[in-house]
């Protein structure tokens, strides 16, 4: 029976895996590119796609834009949120957005009121509260997650293999011993509760550890990420992300942060979608339906190679820089060119 089982498992990861190589070797670019090079198997996916339904809505906590570069306005003297989604591996794009913010952002960041997070975007929302003038350090966290991931035969699913483990040993690394109290009441954690299924922010943290656990439970997906479910105060959680993959609160606007594009996300990819109004929502997340976000599905579960990767983290300080332009957050334009400069380690955010 266990033979069997892993079996499957192994030609389940073998043959998705054979699909993402596939897919990358067709050169899909991730930033909307219009010259696409794209497989038969990616035609195959749009033909299936463009039957799709078009998906709309009319609540009034979700406005529909036209194109998800047509960003809901901020009001002034509003206070500010910010939501990252989970995005896997690709998490990778949320620090790109965080080194821009921190660069050229300063003016938003002394309006965020909250910062919000599921599964990697929780790890990114901790980042910018409990080590903002070290992201270097959360950089050096996801490049290990990934090549350890990449070392095994079947990625994170291969048998013995427990994420959890190589995630906890990181943050007990980087977190600074006071990181529960530079969190609660700041830090939103999305979870599931596993007894009701239903979503939950975790906000308050009396120890460090208990910090810890809480983004654990953030990011454990069953069996993907190991047999051992975390716990938080003595309640068993499993991924935010299946349940409200981008936190959201009552006061203040939100700005939700993607590397998936989607009419919902202030900040995410430029693609060009097969047709405009084509998308989907899952769990508060907005997917537009193209062959990008399909790509990028893949490889938020099964990471690319590190020059995509490192695509990706650029991806993300060009999305959040327009972002602070359109809306005139940016500290001044003159030092704009030089994404290299140095983030000022004195900065506070309220």
């Amino acid at each position: 029976m266990k033979i069997s089982y892993w079996r499957n498992i192994a030609g389940s990861v073998l043959f998705w895996q054979s699909k993402v190589r596939s897919i990358n070797s067709s050169r899909v670019i991730m930033t909307g590119t219009k010259n696409m090079e794209v497989t038969s198997t990616s035609r195959a996916i749009m033909t299936a796609a463009k039957k799709m339904e078009v998906t709309s809505t009319s609540t009034e906590t979700w406005p529909v834009c036209t194109c998800c570069r047509e960003m809901h306005s901020v009001e002034d003297g509003q206070e500010v949120n910010v939501s990252f989604a989970g995005c896997g591996f690709l998490g990778i794009y949320h620090l790109g957005v965080l080194r821009c913010f921190l660069t050229h952002g300063k003016p938003m960041l002394h309006k965020v009121k909250r910062w919000g997070g599921a599964s990697a975007g929780a790890l990114a929302a901790a980042s910018i509260i409990c080590i903002p003038n070290k992201l270097d350090e959360a950089l050096g966290l996801m490049n290990t997650l990934i090549s350890d991931v990449q070392g095994k035969p079947l990625g994170p699913l291969t048998p013995g293999y427990n994420m959890m483990n190589t995630l906890r040993s990181q943050l007990e690394k980087i977190l600074p011993p006071n990181a529960h109290s530079l969190a609660s009441g700041r830090l939103f954690l999305s979870a599931t509760c596993i007894t009701d299924r239903k979503n939950v922010l975790l906000s308050e943290f009396d120890t460090r550890e208990e910090l810890i656990q809480a983004l654990l439970c953030s990011c454990y997906i069953p069996v993907y990420c190991g047999y051992t479910m975390p716990t938080y105060r003595g309640k068993k959680y499993i991924d935010g992300g299946l349940t409200q993959n981008m936190p959201t609160f009552s006061s203040g606007s939100t700005v939700c942060i993607s590397p998936f594009s989607g009419p919902l996300q202030q900040i995410c990819p430029n693609d060009n979608p097969w047709y405009q109004n084509l998308y989907g929502i899952v769990a508060g997340h907005s997917f537009q339906i193209n062959t990008q976000n399909i790509v990028r599905g893949f490889q938020a579960l099964f990471p690319p190679n590190h020059d995509i990767l490192e695509g990706y983290n650029r991806l993300g300080w060009d999305d959040a820089l327009e972002f602070l332009r359109k809306h005139g957050y940016t500290e001044s334009e003159e030092s704009e060119s030089d994404d290299d400069e140095e983030v000022d380690s004195d900065l506070e955010l309220e």
